[in-house]
């Protein structure tokens, strides 16, 4: 873990990642954790931002959604590079974001490949094994929900206050 300049349960998940054969995905996503926030959210927007990060949302969680915009970025910018500053506006994507994310993916790359991983494997639609890979790193953030609504956390005693309704 400590040949990957990141947080123990990133290092750990990334790890994880080049056994269970997602590193590419996992590599995309820890590169977007660790560069900021992906979305521009200004109040006077919020009605178009939420509607278009309808596109991408996936259905198992935010990690994915976020891979959703770099790819869908990293296809735009492959194909036509004139049009990416009119899409990051159109889409509220935090355009400096972006950019640090794909310089941290690239120091990722080249880390794992001096480690002896492939860092382009791809599990391609399989998101269940992203989520195993995430698992790994972030155990301690789980949670079970109660009968009364309230959240518990698997791992210590933390109670939520916010019922789900």
């Amino acid at each position: 873990m400590l040949k990957y300049p990141l947080d123990p349960p990133h290092a750990r998940i990334l790890i994880a990642s080049f056994s269970l054969g997602c590193s590419s995905e996992i590599i995309d996503i820890l590169s977007l954790i660790n560069s900021g926030p992906l979305f521009i959210d200004r109040s006077s927007d919020r009605e178009s931002a939420a509607l278009s990060r309808a596109k991408f949302i996936h259905r198992d969680g935010d990690h994915l959604t976020q891979l959703n915009v770099l790819r869908a970025y990293i296809d735009l910018k492959t194909q036509d590079n004139k049009g990416v500053g009119k899409w990051l506006k159109d889409n509220h994507v935090n355009g400096k974001t972006i950019q640090h994310a794909l310089k941290v993916r690239e120091q990722l790359r080249e880390l794992a490949r001096r480690d002896g991983a492939d860092p382009t494997l791809t599990c391609g639609s399989e998101s269940e094994v992203v989520g195993r890979c995430l698992l790994r790193g972030l155990f301690m953030n789980t949670a079970i929900v109660q009968s009364d609504g309230s959240y518990r956390q698997t791992a210590g005693s933390l109670v939520s206050l916010f019922p789900i309704r």
